[in-house]
């Protein structure tokens, strides 16, 4: 839809990259100023990396 976003997250040690923690399914939903689900206005799947090597 287009007003929430569901995403997955895994958390891993850095050195050695075990896995200390996986949340299967996030579901964050954009909220209007009266409280109802709005529209979030993404329309790609956007990555960290790209963002840090492009600033705005």
């Amino acid at each position: 839809g287009s007003t929430s976003l569901t995403l997955k997250c895994a958390v891993r040690n850095k050195m050695t990259h075990q896995t200390i923690i996986t949340v299967e399914r996030i579901v964050m939903v954009n909220l209007g100023e009266d409280g109802n689900p709005s529209p979030h206005g993404k329309t790609k799947v956007e990555f960290v990396i790209d963002r840090l090597s492009n600033p705005s």
